[in-house]
């Protein structure tokens, strides 16, 4: 599998950034707004992943059905790492699973890595099998920001910016031992692998996009809290639903500070239009007429929320995104 210190990093919903010696990539940058201009080869495309932090929140799929796409991806991790060497007594020793942490939480691992980028077990082997893939998803990505941002003056420093080779780790384990001691004894493998993806998208939005301060960063960072906190939130309310009567006590009162916790309240119950225009840039008609380019967010928050809650939702946002990460990264580690 990949050698320690790595210089990519994949992470949940195709999305990435390059570590390079010395320092940040100064080439693609994703959760940044720079990117190259010209169009990506054909050799150079990404394989078709699965839809960002959706999980089991897509209307095409049940929360079984995501089980069985990471059950899928351990078995083929496992057949191509495990029972590769000849001397029996070292079989033990062999690794099926990489984990990434920034700042020592959790962002991503290898099955996470496959589930959202369709890479195969063997893009996992070693740098030079995974830095090429994730380089040309780098250079998609980058000329879609690019395409996207012409025009736009590039303001401040980015979270990349500030991010040191050192703050990365990588370590290799074998995935069976580690989903036994991470959440609630009663959850398939795959269930549990599922749960980390979730794990590493909540680290991903409160972590390592943290040190970007930058006044013209605050509305992106916010959607990036809301549509993540959305669906994790949701896919947790299913998971409790499916499970939740099985679970030990301390894990269902896990869930339960989670999922009935003011702001998941909030936001569980929030009129979905507010979501589906943060995605998809679309306000519905009756929306339209109260925006302006000169009130906060818009006008959005004032059109889908009481005043009260409107003015303060940014920094309560930011807030239960930190909390949830916070119980999720716990239950994750066991």
């Amino acid at each position: 599998m990949a050698s320690r210190g790595p210089a990519w990093l994949p992470l949940q919903g195709g999305e990435l950034f390059v570590v390079l010696e010395g320092g940040p990539a100064k080439g693609p940058v994703v959760h940044g707004r720079r990117g190259p201009r010209p169009r990506p080869k054909p050799h150079e495309q990404p394989l078709p992943g699965c839809a960002g932090v959706k999980l089991y929140d897509d209307k095409h799929k049940e929360l079984d059905d995501v089980g069985a796409d990471f059950r899928r991806i351990i078995e083929e991790h496992r057949q191509e790492f495990l029972d590769n060497t000849w001397l029996p007594l070292a079989r033990p020793l062999e690794k099926d699973l990489v984990l990434w942490r920034f700042r020592g939480r959790l962002v991503s691992t290898s099955h996470t890595a496959g589930f959202f980028l369709a890479f195969p077990p063997q893009a996992f082997k070693s740098k030079d099998e995974l830095g090429p893939r994730l380089h040309a998803v780098a250079v998609e990505q980058g000329s879609y920001i690019a395409a996207a941002a012409e025009g736009l003056p590039w303001q401040g420093r980015s979270a990349i910016d500030a991010l040191e080779k050192t703050d990365l780790t990588e370590n290799e384990v074998r995935a069976e031992k580690h989903y036994r001691r991470s959440f609630d004894p009663a959850l398939r493998e795959e269930i549990k692998a599922s749960l980390t993806a979730v794990t590493c998208a909540l680290n991903t939005v409160d972590v390592l996009l943290a040190d970007d301060t930058t006044p013209s960063s605050a509305t992106t960072l916010f959607k990036l809290r809301y549509i993540t906190l959305h669906h994790v939130l949701s896919s947790l309310r299913k998971l409790d639903d499916q499970y939740g009567s099985g679970l030990r006590p301390p894990d269902r009162a896990l869930l339960k500070d989670i999922l009935d916790a003011p702001t998941s309240n909030l936001i569980l119950q929030a009129h979905r239009g507010f979501r589906n225009t943060l995605v998809h840039y679309r306000p519905t008609r009756n929306v339209q007429e109260r925006l302006s380019l000169d009130a906060p967010f818009y006008g959005l928050l004032d059109a889908y929320f009481p005043a009260d809650e409107a003015r303060s939702l940014g920094d309560t946002l930011a807030l239960h995104t930190a909390h949830v990460a916070d119980r999720m990264s716990a239950w994750c580690d066991g």
